[in-house]
């Protein structure tokens, strides 16, 4: 079990992220839904008539649209990536999930791959 094997690591991450989808697309949502909704009132301010666009003309708008989300998610990126990460190994919280986390049949570097790969690559 010291060696990696490609197989087994396959495995193993199949199984973390079936294991964990509830957690994945609970956090894909909600960080979805908030650059949405932050990106929509960057560009539309309430007013006492209605919505009314920020900027008189549409390419100007598109212009300040198209610098604030880059700012936007210049700022949200290293927050996600730290907040992501910080969850990389938050199933580990009891001794149970502990004992049942080191017993899978993986080496210890296929372990921390597949989480690390997980909470970096594909969400």
């Amino acid at each position: 079990m010291n060696k990696f094997n490609i197989h087994r690591f396959g495995h193993l991450l199949r199984a973390d992220i079936i294991t964990n989808r509830k957690q994945h697309i609970s956090a894909f949502l909600s960080v979805f839904s908030l650059s949405l909704l932050l990106l929509f009132f960057s560009y539309y301010k309430p007013s006492l008539y209605g919505w009314e666009i920020v900027a008189p003309s549409r390419e100007l708008a598109a212009d300040i649209l198209s610098s604030r989300a880059n700012r936007f998610f210049m700022m949200m990126f290293p927050l996600f990536m730290t907040y992501n990460l910080s969850m990389t190994f938050s199933h580990l919280l009891t001794k149970q999930q502990r004992i049942s986390y080191i017993m899978l049949p993986a080496s210890p570097l296929e372990k921390f791959l597949s989480r690390l790969l997980q909470h970096t690559v594909l969400f």
